[in-house]
């Protein structure tokens, strides 16, 4: 966790011992709302990019990332209404992982031009999310939710790679152009 300050550092830890004691219900509310939040993020991050005219493979990661955290979201949804019909999605009073994100931050670093750090943030945030769902899986007695987190956990895993690909293919370009 090397990029993060201590108060986010501080919040991980309320919020991975906090997630075992919440009902599946409310994991699951909490997951879709981290979803719908991730996608959010992705989706600031897309529209600043083309503002900003940055290369068109960096937008275009961000649009993939934007609509792959919404249709997981919406999965997510799907299955919170077919284990339980009828009901509403609880509110979940635990800080999200949002705040790992700092839109703002990652926003000011897009607009400064520093995508390598930007790229860092946003990859080990995919690493500490996919650990997150790996202890889940691990802690989790119901066969569904370890089902579901397994899911989630190889989700961040394929966000992480396309993340770094990316950083790597930018790093790569940078190099050239300078070099």
């Amino acid at each position: 966790m090397s990029n993060l300050g201590l108060s986010v550092k501080e919040d991980l830890k309320k919020i991975v011992q906090a997630l075992p004691q919440l009902t599946p219900k409310e994991l699951l509310s909490y997951w879709i709302n981290t979803e719908a939040g991730e996608a959010e993020m992705y989706y600031k991050l897309y529209k600043l990019s083309t503002e900003l005219e940055l290369e068109v493979e960096i937008s275009k990661v961000f649009y993939y990332l934007y609509e792959d955290s919404l249709k997981h979201a919406e999965k997510l949804l799907k299955v919170y209404k077919g284990l339980f019909p009828e009901e509403e999605i609880p509110k979940v009073n635990l800080p999200s992982l949002e705040i790992v994100w700092e839109v703002d931050k990652l926003s000011s670093l897009l607009q400064r031009g520093n995508l390598e750090e930007l790229f860092d943030i946003l990859i080990e945030n995919k690493k500490i999310i996919k650990d997150i769902c790996e202890y889940l899986f691990t802690i989790s007695e119901e066969p569904k939710m370890k089902e579901i987190f397994q899911w989630l956990a190889d989700v961040e895993d394929g966000h992480y790679a396309k993340l770094k690909t990316t950083r790597e293919q930018y790093l790569k370009e940078k190099t050239q152009i300078s070099g």
